[in-house]
């Protein structure tokens, strides 16, 4: 187990990049868990809470160089919105450090759904079912939230040790967003885009 500190090169890209922010005093950095377009995510222990917690750091340079600060605001408002359906990952803590942000969510044991599949190669009729089933429920209760969610991709499908789902980066959803509304942006994953668009 390593111990988090300014000086805890596996945390931060590099040492230049370290902080010292009163929060990570309370976990232990155990792994990296994989890299997302604004952030890392690390499996941490929370001695606060005694349990296994995901955090994503994202440094405020990559945000200022991609002018997505829009795009941040909204994930941090969205995570934090503690929408009471189990298929969606809330955040449990978020804070911020003069280089980075912190948000720290639920473990999700399960690993992407795209890794189950890309290990099953197709998912039976009934597996397709529960999964869809549950991710409308999750989508329903973004909605009634006021969230537009803009990034749906196996990728941002976790899966909880007991096989149900949560959906997680909210990078870019858009909050207060309702049925009148309407959105002309183009955004996603190019792997995931109709060739049309």
């Amino acid at each position: 187990e390593q111990r988090i500190y300014k000086d805890t090169p596996s945390l931060f890209h590099d040492a230049d990049e370290a902080e010292d922010v009163a929060p990570l005093e309370r976990f232990d950095v155990k792994a990296s868990l994989g890299n997302g377009s604004y952030g890392r995510v690390y499996l941490v222990f929370d001695h606060e809470t005694k349990r296994n917690l995901a955090m994503k750091v994202i440094r405020k340079r990559d945000i200022l160089h991609r002018n997505a600060h829009a795009h941040l605001a909204d994930e941090l408002t969205i995570s934090q919105l503690k929408i009471d359906c189990s298929f969606v990952n809330n955040a449990a803590l978020v804070f911020e450090g003069p280089k980075h942000h912190f948000l720290v969510t639920e473990l999700l044991e399960g690993g992407e759904l795209y890794y189950l599949i890309r290990e099953k190669g197709t998912l039976t009729e009934p597996e397709t079912r529960f999964y869809a089933a549950e991710l409308l429920v999750a989508i329903d209760s973004l909605h009634k939230h006021g969230v537009l969610y803009r990034d749906l991709k196996p990728e941002n499908i976790l899966l909880h040790a007991d096989g149900h789902v949560g959906l997680v980066d909210f990078g870019l959803s858009r909050p207060n967003f309702y049925i009148t509304d309407t959105t002309k942006t183009l955004c996603g994953t190019a792997e995931y885009v109709a060739p049309e668009m």
